[in-house]
């Protein structure tokens, strides 16, 4: 089910972004990750109106946004003070 399908694509896009860390084939694996993040968004998406009601669900994505926004103002300052290497490429991709 869509359960299963999301806990497979988060699973392998985390596992790609893991092996960026340690610099294998960088362009492969996040062609794979994003690949399986944006699989995974998508039946996200698909699985939360059927879970979840209608005031919930939209405060839900309202917060969502609002963080996201937040999160896009702030992270290029982050990932300029980032150190060089694998443990700046998991600080990233966390």
């Amino acid at each position: 089910g869509r359960r299963r399908s999301q806990m497979w694509t988060y699973s392998v896009a985390s596992v790609c972004v893991l092996l960026m860390s340690v610099g294998a084939a960088p362009a492969l694996f996040s062609a794979i990750s994003r690949a399986a993040m944006m699989a995974s968004s998508s039946v996200t998406w698909l699985h939360a109106p059927e879970v979840l009601e209608v005031d919930y669900r939209s405060t839900g994505h309202s917060l969502a946004n609002g963080m996201a926004r937040v999160g896009a103002f702030f992270c290029p300052y982050f990932v300029s003070n980032l150190p060089i290497g694998a443990s700046g490429c998991v600080v990233a991709g966390v």
